[in-house]
């Protein structure tokens, strides 16, 4: 049921008030974004593509959007319209695809990289005072380490690349300057 009026428009879902925008056509309160507010999507006309809350048009709190087939997409924490919190993307399958902390927009700490059966395959320690990271294999084993191009990248510019064997023992060690592979380090003994 959809109410329009002079000052503003809302609907009512399960005794809810929903979807309401002000006399300035600003979104307020709980969202319930549904295909018929994305036509020409794969949506259905009442089914929910996403939902959360808004305050003063910007997305505020959890925010979860759903594929096509009805397995949830992301679920993100805003804060004044921007992504700000723990987020998890997930695999149209329903598994995990990445999963961290976002900060101003941008992941920080730890980030986790999942492949389509939901098993971790790389994790990347930001920390927050630059671009220094260290991206960690499935085994938690470290296999790049130093300054990436940027923080979501895996362009290392300055550090090494661990290659393992098939015991999961250091085989190599490419040391890398100025984005460049410049030669291997010697190996421990």
């Amino acid at each position: 049921m959809s109410f329009f009026g002079v000052a503003q428009s809302f609907e009512i879902y399960n005794g809810d008030t929903i979807n309401r925008q002000d006399y300035y056509n600003c979104k307020e309160g709980k969202w319930r974004v549904t295909g018929k507010l994305k036509p020409s999507t794969c949506y259905l006309k009442d089914q929910i593509a996403e939902e959360g809350n808004y305050i003063g048009n910007r997305k505020t709190g959890l925010w979860i959007e759903y594929f096509c087939n009805g397995n949830m997409r992301t679920k993100i924490n805003f804060v004044d319209g921007r992504p700000n919190g723990h987020a998890i993307m997930f695999h149209e399958n329903g598994k995990k695809n990445e999963e961290g902390d976002w900060n101003n927009g941008r992941y920080f700490d730890n980030y986790k990289v999942f492949d389509s059966t939901g098993t971790r395959f790389w994790e990347i320690d930001i920390k927050p005072w630059g671009r220094y990271q260290t991206l960690v294999n499935n085994n938690g084993r470290t296999f790049m380490q130093g300054i990436f191009k940027d923080k979501s990248s895996t362009e290392l510019l300055t550090g090494v690349e661990y290659i393992y064997d098939e015991k999961n023992r250091i085989a190599k060690i490419k040391n890398f300057q100025d984005g460049v592979y410049v030669g291997d380090l010697p190996l421990k003994k």
